[in-house]
């Protein structure tokens, strides 16, 4: 959500940084896992077009574009923030805050699997995944017109759809990887739409809201 194909979506980012200041007034603490967007994606496909670039090396571009965008959005709450966005998840980190960033690891798995490592390590059992859909399909729904929705998958249905495989630039909801780490540490996530902050709010308040329940 914070690039768009014209650039850096200032809108957004303002919008997004005003809803987790109310929130952190509340007196919640919020771990944000920043994603690499059409940015990754663009330099994927710029090094696609000139040269055969191995997994890996399309994988840590998409990486670095996860870094930088986290370091837009720690950028964003100044003394709110931890000062380091977070690289490796798996590491203790002396957390003193109200919110946490992080950007990708390592090649293998998206920001997805970020998320699930740093929830586990601290506790929370559910993810909010926003991304660029209102709810999980049966297929892309931009070339399948009969492609189903749905509220609510179990995660053993849920990994029916992705399948187990993590491919650079990948797109699915919630990464294969990711996917499986949630349903063996019995993880809920709950996939939304990004740009739909009164749809985070609702979840934020465990009120109706729009979107899918990954968990089972």
């Amino acid at each position: 959500m914070i690039a768009k194909a014209e650039g850096i979506d200032l809108t957004f980012l303002k919008t997004f940084r005003a809803f987790l200041r109310r929130e952190v007034a509340k007196g919640q603490r919020c771990i944000v896992v920043v994603g690499g967007g059409v940015t990754a994606r663009h330099y994927m496909q710029a090094a696609d077009a000139i040269a055969r670039p191995t997994a890996e090396e399309k994988d840590w571009m998409g990486i670095y574009a996860t870094r930088c965008n986290a370091m837009l959005v720690r950028a964003l709450f100044g003394d709110l923030a931890h000062p380091v966005i977070i690289e490796q998840p798996q590491k203790r980190v002396r957390w003193t805050t109200s919110i946490l960033v992080a950007g990708g690891w390592k090649p293998g798995w998206s920001t997805d699997y970020v998320a699930t490592v740093l929830a586990k390590r601290h506790g929370a059992k559910t993810i909010v995944n926003l991304t660029n859909i209102e709810r999980v399909c049966s297929a892309d729904p931009k070339t399948c017109v009969s492609a189903r929705t749905y509220d609510r998958l179990t995660w053993k249905d849920y990994r029916d759809i992705v399948g187990s495989t993590w491919r650079p630039g990948m797109s699915t909801p919630f990464d294969p990887i990711a996917s499986a780490f949630a349903q063996k540490a019995k993880m809920r996530v709950i996939v939304a739409m990004g740009s739909d902050l009164k749809n985070l709010q609702q979840i934020m308040e465990n009120k109706p809201f729009v979107g899918t329940v990954l968990e089972g």
